[in-house]
């Protein structure tokens, strides 16, 4: 099984289009040319715990206002949030690292840093930010379960529920 991450490009036409390398782990998936101003290019990820980098190698500019940026990155369909977006990618250009970055200026690299299963780890670090970065959060104890955190609940609620089957 596998959850399908979605780029979502945006880019400009000067010269020619934009073009970039697509990796996933080290592993190339594309040599892509872009031809419209918005492209959406999927990437399977498995559900087997471990980290991974979406890396996205910008190649060829041919003028000043050529443009590429990453507008938007959903999971199977649902989009992330823009400050955890942020909180996992980074632009490299010239051994300068623009953390947080999804605008391609120069030719250069992007990465996207996560684990899967993806869903949990992103659901963990919006558990954490909301811990940090709000007065107001109506869960204060999440911030304690900490990375992986999702996945002891459901171990330990499917040993329950394991527990309730045996006994019936």
């Amino acid at each position: 099984m596998h959850n399908i991450i979605s780029l979502t490009f945006r880019s400009t036409e000067k010269n020619g289009w934009p073009r970039a390398r697509i990796y996933l782990d080290d592993k190339l998936l594309q040599d892509y040319k872009f031809n419209q101003n918005i492209q959406v290019i999927n990437i399977p990820v498995t559900y087997t715990p471990s980290k991974h980098t979406v890396r996205v190698d910008r190649t060829d500019k041919t003028h000043h206002d050529q443009i590429l940026e990453i507008t938007a990155v959903s999971v199977d369909g649902v989009m992330v949030p823009d400050h955890l977006i942020r909180q996992c990618c980074e632009f490299e250009y010239n051994d300068i690292i623009d953390k947080g970055s999804t605008y391609f200026g120069p030719d250069g690299t992007w990465r996207f840093f996560f684990h899967s299963p993806i869903i949990t780890y992103l659901l963990d670090l919006s558990i954490h930010h909301e811990a940090i970065y709000s007065d107001n959060y109506k869960y204060p104890w999440s911030y304690q379960l900490g990375p992986g955190s999702t996945d002891d609940i459901i171990q330990g609620i499917d040993k329950l529920v394991d527990k309730v089957n045996i006994i019936l």
